[in-house]
């Protein structure tokens, strides 16, 4: 009887075991994509929290230049998709150092895009 039971607490081990290695791979084969996705996504939703209603490009400019926390908000954006980046390709090619000045490119093409976005209809809530 004791040796049934010992298999069985064996068994159980070898399942936790392989369990937690499951999501160890999950969590690190998924990491380079949740944190490109949520840098893009947070530097859109930045923009536009920024813009507020605005129809013209100056304006908006003047509103993301002007402030030294917007400047520091998108460095940070910009590092979690660097940290994405180099998670994704490790550096494995001589040519993978070309993904660098991707960074820049989602926040340049939402500020080259902007007239086209609707932000007057996104009202941002006041506590």
């Amino acid at each position: 009887m004791l040796y049934v039971v010992a298999l069985f607490v064996r068994k159980l081990i070898n399942l936790k075991l392989k369990t937690k290695i499951f999501f160890l791979f999950l969590i690190d084969f998924s990491f380079p994509i949740l944190t490109i996705t949520s840098a893009v996504l947070l530097n859109a939703i930045h923009f536009t929290l920024i813009a507020n209603g605005e129809n013209e490009w100056i304006p908006f400019l003047r509103k993301l230049c002007g402030n030294i926390q917007n400047w520091i908000i998108y460095l940070v954006h910009v590092i979690i998709l660097l940290c994405g980046l180099i998670s994704l390709t490790q550096f494995e090619k001589e040519y993978h150092f070309i993904l660098l000045p991707t960074v820049f490119l989602p926040g340049l093409l939402y500020i080259l895009l902007y007239k086209f976005t609707a932000t007057s209809t996104i009202k941002p809530t006041i506590n």
